[in-house]
């Protein structure tokens, strides 16, 4: 996880091995997503995405990877990124319900 913001920025650089462990981890995260949504058989929801990789300066860039490697049946994902935000805060919110 230390290496994450490296492994991004240099694969923003265009250095080859960093661009395969990005694609690689778009192409393991799309398969997951579309595992879960097709378990659950949930369709055309909101995917909340938390941690510390979604906190990187090119998050959106790797999360519009992600949604190209979704299959198209899958494409009306929504991901939306959480992981700026405060868990907690959120979660007080909604539960008095001003969200």
């Amino acid at each position: 996880a230390s290496a994450t913001s490296y492994v991004f920025t240099q694969a923003w650089e265009h250095d080859r091995v960093a661009e395969e462990i990005i694609d690689q981890a778009a192409d393991d995260l799309s398969r997951h997503l579309t595992r879960m949504v097709h378990m659950s058989h949930l369709t055309h929801c909101e995917v909340h995405l938390w941690g510390g990789i979604f906190k990187n300066i090119h998050a959106e860039a790797f999360i519009q990877k992600i949604w190209e490697k979704l299959p198209e049946s899958d494409q009306d994902l929504k991901m939306i990124n959480r992981s700026k935000e405060n868990p907690a805060v959120l979660f007080a919110l909604k539960t008095i319900a001003l969200i």
